[in-house]
């Protein structure tokens, strides 16, 4: 077994992960309401509440039913991950705003599991197993990835991931204020503990 048959598999879980906060991106802007009068703090706090609410779990597992990468005996693993993703802890910094460009930047807390250690950890032992030739051809790559990958994440106890980020705002024509939370790269990274980063530096 070498080293390109692992990364493969690893690569399997990659693309289930990108595809995963894509679907958290789409679930933010479907979700995300707008309010007059509203102050741009309160307005991201209500976005942000609005992802980790049961519905937009629902959503999640709605949209990833059926998906042909992901093994089926694997769903209800997966539905319990995207339950911890959305179990992130938010606390509102700051806010600035720019009334003349009518404009806002509100900077907030994440703190929730490291998803992202946990991801390239994964990674990294598939990569030193099969260097090693601890897989064999008679090995299940995609089993081997997923149980690796699930035990890792669903094994996190403690929230240890913080990291601060900024939103920024923008005034509308009818006064109201609108996020950048759906194409927020940083705070989509934050929610998911880092694991967007951590893809994106693997696969490239």
């Amino acid at each position: 077994m070498d080293e390109r048959r692992g990364r493969n598999g690893a690569g399997k879980a990659c693309s289930a992960g990108r595809r995963a906060w894509l679907i958290l991106a789409a679930v933010v802007f479907l979700l995300a309401g707008c309010s007059r009068n509203v102050a741009p703090k309160d307005q991201v706090a209500r976005e942000l509440d609005a992802i980790k609410s049961d519905a937009s779990q629902e959503m999640f597992a709605d949209v990833l039913i059926g998906d042909a990468d992901l093994p089926a005996e694997y769903q209800g693993r997966y539905d319990e991950l995207v339950g911890r993703i959305l179990d992130f802890d938010y606390a509102i910094k700051s806010q600035t705003v720019d009334k003349d460009a009518g404009t806002a930047t509100v900077v907030v807390t994440i703190t929730t599991y490291d998803f992202g250690k946990a991801y390239t950890d994964t990674y990294d032992q598939v990569i030193k197993d099969a260097a090693e030739q601890k897989i064999d051809e008679e090995t299940d790559i995609d089993k081997y990835v997923f149980d690796m990958m699930f035990d890792k994440m669903l094994g996190l106890e403690e929230k240890k991931y913080t990291v601060d980020v900024e939103v920024h705002c923008t005034r509308n024509e009818d006064g109201d204020w609108v996020t950048d939370i759906y194409s927020n790269e940083d705070l989509l990274d934050a929610m998911t503990g880092g694991m967007r980063g951590a893809i994106r530096a693997i696969t490239g």
